[in-house]
């Protein structure tokens, strides 16, 4: 019976730190990742740059489409 009641006391005692050191690693996982959806979030303000409202009737060429997926400047 004293076996008993020393597996279920050590046990309870295992679970007990278990649960503790699991629950620091959470909160230390929670915090990295409130930040990083903090840095990722966009700002409250509303930000606008004349010039770059959409067209309807911009129609790029192939090679002007190459120049942008080469980083390229367009030509005037």
């Amino acid at each position: 019976m004293r076996f008993v009641a020393g597996l279920v006391v050590g046990g309870a005692l295992g679970y007990l730190a278990g649960a503790q050191a699991g629950r620091d690693r959470y909160e230390q996982i929670e915090a990295l990742r409130r930040r990083a959806v903090d840095r990722l979030r966009p700002s409250e303000e509303a930000t606008f740059e004349p010039g770059l409202e959409f067209n309807p009737d911009f129609s790029p060429t192939a090679e002007e489409i190459a120049a942008d997926l080469r980083g390229e400047a367009p030509s005037a």
